[in-house]
């Protein structure tokens, strides 16, 4: 800070005047903290994201059959390979689409499931497979039992070695229902649900779609970049706000 002094006057003289000075810088200070404690302040920017209680599945891709059996989508290699080494047991049924590149998909208690259930948990694994970005419209699937499925020390991750008869689910439909009932949720297209989007394989990039989605519903969900697979199109929707 550069000081000025006048020599005309005593010491006294000059430093009674910066005295002065600072007096009304002060007040100008505090004034200017009373206008700015006047000014409303913006509001903070409402979240219109539905909260998600988090369980443990969230962490993959997921879905519910029919008869609320839990159906868990690897979105990687390497959620392929934790999907069967910590959440694959004996009760489950692992589904994989026939092509090269596709998701590991376990239906818990799938030995217990429905006919129905293995259907919709194949129409999970056609979905997520390359057969999608392929804009294929239906894919062969098979389903095997916990102890046809092995992990040898050579295999890459992701990878598993497959023994025994398969059951198969031959041309299963690649579409995907997407429903909302207070939270967003995926479902294959046999479960019923009364409001709801199908979509297929297309040409639209996910965030598009889920655009379109959340304007219908008037709310946005991060979880639907979760959810959804890439390049897609809605071909049938049926949605409403909700109350």
């Amino acid at each position: 800070m550069e000081l000025i002094i006048d020599l005309e006057k005593s010491g006294a003289q000059n430093l009674a005047e910066y005295y002065e000075k600072i007096k009304k810088l002060k007040a100008k200070i505090q004034r200017l903290e009373q206008l700015l404690a006047q000014k409303p302040r913006p509001q903070q920017k409402k979240e219109v994201e539905d909260k998600l209680e988090h369980q443990w599945y969230h962490a993959f891709r997921y879905a519910f059959t029919s008869h609320s059996k839990l159906i868990l989508i690897g979105k990687s290699a390497k959620q392929n390979e934790i999907l069967v080494k910590k959440h694959f047991t004996d009760k489950d049924l692992f589904f994989h689409a026939n092509v090269r590149g596709a998701s590991t998909v376990i239906l818990k208690d799938g030995v217990n499931a429905s006919q129905r259930e293995k259907e919709e948990a194949a129409q999970m694994a056609a979905v997520f497979s390359k057969a999608w970005t392929e804009r294929m419209a239906s894919v062969d699937v098979y389903c095997l039992k916990h102890e046809q499925v092995t992990k040898q020390h050579f295999s890459p991750t992701g990878a598993f070695y497959l023994v025994g008869k398969r059951e198969w689910f031959y041309n299963t439909e690649l579409a995907l229902k997407v429903f909302f009932d207070g939270q967003w949720a995926i479902a294959s297209t046999l479960r019923e649900v009364e409001h709801y989007a199908i979509i297929k394989p297309g040409k639209h990039k996910k965030k598009k779609v889920i655009d379109k989605l959340c304007k219908v519903i008037g709310k946005h969900c991060q979880q639907l970049y979760q959810l959804l697979p890439e390049h897609a199109e809605i071909v049938a929707m049926r949605l409403k706000r909700p109350q």
